[in-house]
């Protein structure tokens, strides 16, 4: 295994044959992922956008083995005006379905969210070239130090809808370029 080191940690390479998710999830506990980026360009206008970022953000609670919870908030400045869903207002009735797929190349996470107000569908790409592990610095319960993965040239594509009573307008369909992507086990 290679080993790389910058002022955050120690990164580390894995062989081809090893499964990154494995490695992390199979510790068993609750998952969890941090995304944020700001370059961003529409695919409806094809325009950059200046003033806007995006962060979503959570863990997905599991009991033996199965998930009973999925606490995901997600924040979309989109040209100066906010979007929120979050787990935590209740009176908004979020909703939060998570996939996580792992190909040869790539790691990805679908993530639909919505309530009363907002849909944001969100597709995140992770390349296993650019992603390492990386050591929190803490340690668990055997001593060993956590570890989760990071990417830092993560690509997500995010589409924005406004609920309008029983229909939905789509705002902008949002590709979003060299984002950093953080995700482990609690």
């Amino acid at each position: 295994m290679k080993e790389q080191f910058d002022e955050t940690g120690v990164y580390e390479e894995l062989p081809e044959q090893e499964s990154m998710l494995a490695q992390v999830f199979g510790e068993g506990g609750s998952e969890w992922l941090r995304f944020c980026g700001n370059r961003m360009s529409s695919r409806l206008t094809g325009k950059k956008l200046e003033n806007s970022a995006f962060t979503v953000r959570g863990r997905r609670e599991k009991l033996l083995d199965r998930p009973i919870a999925q606490k995901f908030m997600a924040a979309f400045c989109y040209e100066g005006i906010g979007y929120e869903i979050s787990f935590s207002k209740l009176f908004r009735c979020p909703r939060t379905k998570i996939e996580v797929i792992e190909t040869e190349e790539t790691i990805f996470w679908n993530i639909r969210q919505g309530d009363r107000r907002t849909i944001l569908i969100t597709n995140i790409r992770c390349p296993k070239g650019k992603t390492f592990f990386a050591e929190t610095g803490a340690r668990k319960k055997s001593g060993e130090p956590e570890r989760y993965l990071r990417c830092r040239e993560a690509q997500a594509r995010v589409k924005l809808y406004q609920r309008d009573g029983e229909y939905c307008t789509l705002i902008d369909d949002v590709d979003i370029e060299g984002a950093k992507c953080e995700f482990g086990v609690v």
